[in-house]
């Protein structure tokens, strides 16, 4: 069987194979006013959520307030650093608009991916809890829900989490200096991207190691995440509709509208999130130098996805949509284009 490092060579890579060219700078362009519009609605929405919640929602909104702020500090980062990967290695830098050494670089990678999973486990804790949070004072998941137990199920988890990412980094970290030297000889394709990036860094195409596992356990994870989260929004609208029989309007009411926001919101990881993940991972399991471009439409997706998810959150939930009504006078307008419409046609 032919070793990863000949595979590679008979790939017969060319210069034009690692270029960011055609439309890749106008969707980097789109990417960075996306992701500016994302920064610029964060405050807003983050008074919104704090300010504007209703005593049922004292705990939620904490939940809702850590999952913008996340999807946030992604976006902060990726318009800072412009994290690139050379597919189809296993090797990155980064265009940052400070000075990027290799330790740098190193920190800014880890602080990425740990925001992604940080994402993605709060999405998950969100689903979870609204699912628990329907069942009577009596039950067990109830009693999980109560403010200090799930606030230390949710420390557990992302300390859990985090542990089982940054292990293997830790156990097998990048290559920064002497990466070039061994590269060039069998791939000089790649020469003229390492003297325009100093600090690059990256595992040598025969490497064998704990990352290896990972990623590929990454990807193996990834692809059951979209049923997964099918059955958890199933289990979700199911144990609404057992509140509607059993429960006062009232609280119904309340379960109903935040479960028709997380409803949304998770339809849109579905969609916009979870497919480019499960391909970007594919593309560093085999390789595939279709990679650059899958990794600019992911970055476009969470651009996206930070705005739409602003807009779930901000319409979904009564008290928010109608607090950004008053404050930018949108009833007031309704109300007086009536009533001059209505003047017009009397005259």
């Amino acid at each position: 069987m032919p070793s990863t490092r000949s595979v590679f060579i008979s790939k017969n890579l060319k210069f034009e194979d690692f270029k960011r060219d055609g439309f890749i700078p106008i969707l980097s362009a789109v990417i960075k006013i996306l992701e500016l519009i994302t920064l610029a609605v964060f405050p807003l929405a983050l008074h919104v959520i704090l300010t504007q919640s209703s005593e049922k929602m004292r705990y939620y909104k904490f939940l809702l307030s850590v999952q913008i702020t996340v999807t946030t500090v992604l976006n902060t980062l990726v318009v800072l650093t412009n994290p690139i990967i050379i597919f189809p290695f296993k090797a990155a830098y980064m265009e940052c608009v400070f000075e990027c050494d290799y330790t740098m670089t190193k920190i800014m990678y880890l602080v990425i991916v740990g925001s992604i999973l940080c994402m993605a486990t709060s999405t998950a804790l969100q689903l979870a809890y609204r699912i628990m949070v329907t069942y009577d004072d009596s039950h067990i998941l109830k009693k999980l829900c109560r403010p200090k137990v799930f606030t230390f199920i949710t420390t557990g988890v992302f300390v859990v989490a985090t542990t089982v990412l940054f292990t293997p980094i830790a156990m097998d970290p990048p290559m920064g200096k002497g990466l070039k030297e061994i590269l060039q000889y069998d791939f000089p394709a790649v020469i003229p991207i390492f003297e325009q990036h100093e600090f690059i860094m990256g595992y040598l195409p025969d490497h064998q190691g704990p990352v290896n596992f990972a990623i590929t356990s990454f990807f193996a994870v990834s692809v059951g995440l979209i049923p997964l989260a099918i059955w958890l929004l199933f289990l979700m609208v199911r144990r609404l509709k057992e509140m509607k029989k059993s429960l006062q309007k009232h609280t119904y009411k309340v379960h109903a509208m935040l479960s028709r926001a997380l409803y949304v919101q998770v339809s849109l990881t579905v969609i916009l999130l979870i497919p480019l993940f499960v391909c970007l991972t594919a593309a560093l399991v085999f390789s595939s130098v279709w990679g650059k471009v899958l990794l600019e439409l992911a970055k476009l997706s969470i651009s996206i996805y930070s705005i739409c998810e602003v807009i779930t959150i901000m319409y979904f939930i009564t008290p928010y949509r109608e607090y950004l009504k008053k404050l930018f006078c949108l009833k007031n307008n309704r109300i007086e284009n009536h009533t001059s419409s209505s003047q017009r046609y009397l005259s």
